[in-house]
Parts: structure tokens; C-alpha cells; sequence
């Protein structure tokens, strides 16, 4: 577990405009992956990383918007999840 990070206070993750909404990366077999973010100015760094200037950070608050979250991810395909992959 990440160091300041309480499910309670809410994540960061990262969407796209597009019908898949959220920026899923794939692993090796193809299988989406979402990644989420501690702090706004991670998921900010990853961004620039990435070069993706299309996305957007999404901030998801407390408790309920987290797991509305994780159904939707559920629900488009994602099995894993990455807390705070930025370089």
C-alpha cells in the first residue's frame, strides 16, 4: 500500500475522450490494465511520459466513487490495476 493513500479520500485516474473512457494500458496478452494515482501530479507525470495529451486526470472522491469506478473497470475488461506506475 502506498504511502498516503486512503480509498476513503478519494484516487486519481486517467480518461481519454474517447468510448473506452479510461487510459487502460495492456499488458502482454492483451488484457486491459487501469492505472490509478495518489496525487493529481502523478497521474499529471505520467502523462507527460506517455507524451498523451488527450487525456484528462479524473479525480474520484471518497469511498463510493471508488468503487463505482472499479465496477465500471470490471465491466470494460480490466482485470489489474497499477497504483501510482509514473516515472
Amino acid at each position: 500500500m502506498s504511502q498516503g493513500f486512503d480509498v476513503n479520500q478519494g484516487i486519481y485516474t486517467l480518461t481519454t475522450p474517447d468510448e473506452d473512457e479510461f487510459i487502460i494500458a495492456r499488458d502482454t496478452e492483451g488484457v486491459p490494465v487501469a492505472l490509478f494515482f495518489t496525487t493529481q501530479d502523478k497521474a499529471e507525470k505520467y502523462l507527460q511520459a506517455m507524451k498523451a495529451t488527450k487525456a484528462k486526470v479524473l479525480h474520484l472522491e471518497g469511498r463510493d466513487g471508488v468503487l463505482e469506478l472499479t465496477e465500471d473497470l470490471l465491466d470494460g475488461g480490466v482485470k489489474e490495476a497499477f497504483l501510482d506506475q509514473a516515472p
